[in-house]
């Protein structure tokens, strides 16, 4: 229910006039029927007859929610969606996801008490995802990432940086259920490359790119909708798992972030759709011989290719 007005969104086997019927008073058809009024709420559609599983179809103040009643409810249940059996096509889908980030490195030590603070160039890279949707709500996907990132010390700083740059790399798998037409949440366990200083006392400071098993969680919420457009936020939070390198332990953290996003949705059959987002994540990962905190701030472009 959007603050302007009410949207449906189409499930398999849904016509639009049974949708108008259900949910508009009648009549249905002729120059003052729902069905005209709905067709010019939504100029995109172009044959009433030919709609798809997914697209948000805008019905304005022709419905109000506490207008929709039960029985129109179960009507649409019972005469449009199918089992997955008699209805949904199991499909699959492309995601790639190019991104600039900008990246913050706190460090003190813990035996002499000296801290440092490493700040990167624009990192670049790009997230690479394969989804299978096994029906209406649930899909599962797996996870590959590819980027670079570069550290500076600063200016006027007498200490040397050594392995200022490095290949950032990662893979998982994961899922996620459409728990409404605004609202979905998700899984992910991941095994990615993940940065950490040493030496931060001497003249010779190091940076390490260490592969970290990690398992969170995703939750995303779409909260206006202008067909075709969308504008939501989603939010994440991860636990990063101990692990080891030759030289110090690494404890267990925590990793939180946030994105605010604009996507448009693909319709009238199109095979693509796209988001833009902007976010900013916070991690927490200390080792034996460091306490440290990372922030990244991210530009992001994500496309989908594959069925609308």
């Amino acid at each position: 229910m959007r603050a302007f007005g009410f949207t449906h969104v189409v499930k398999e086997g849904e016509s639009l006039s049974v949708i108008a019927q259900a949910l508009v008073s009648p009549p249905v058809y002729g120059e003052k029927g729902s069905l005209e009024k709905v067709l010019a709420l939504n100029p995109w559609i172009k044959d009433p007859n030919h709609i798809l599983p997914n697209q948000e179809i805008d019905f304005g103040d022709l419905v109000k929610e506490k207008d929709v009643s039960t029985a129109a409810s179960n009507e649409i249940k019972e005469n449009t969606r199918k089992p997955l059996s008699e209805g949904f096509q199991r499909g699959d889908g492309l995601v790639l996801s190019p991104y600039f980030s900008n990246t913050t490195l706190s460090v003190r030590d813990t035996a002499s008490g000296s801290t440092s603070t490493l700040n990167s160039a624009a990192n670049f890279g790009i997230d690479a995802y394969y989804l299978q949707q096994w029906d209406e709500d649930f899909s599962t996907f797996l996870h590959f990432k590819l980027g670079s990132i570069s550290f500076e010390p600063p200016a006027t700083s007498t200490r040397t940086l050594t392995n200022g740059s490095k290949v950032m790399s990662g893979f998982g798998a994961g899922a996620n259920y459409t728990c409404s037409s605004k609202l979905m949440v998700g899984f992910l366990v991941d095994y990615e490359k993940a940065l950490f200083a040493r030496a931060v006392s001497t003249t010779e400071k190091t940076v390490d790119a260490v592969m970290i098993p990690q398992v969170g969680g995703r939750v995303s919420y779409d909260f206006i909708k202008f067909s075709p457009f969308t504008l939501g936020a989603s939010g994440s939070l991860d636990l990063l798992l101990p692990g080891s390198t030759d030289s110090y332990q690494i404890r267990l953290g925590a990793q939180t972030g946030a994105i605010l996003y604009l996507k448009r949705n693909a319709i009238s059959g199109e095979q693509m759709n796209y988001q833009v987002g902007i976010g900013a994540s916070s991690r927490s990962q200390n080792t034996s011989i460091t306490s440290q905190s990372q922030t990244d701030l991210t530009l992001l472009v994500q496309v989908y290719f594959g069925k609308s």
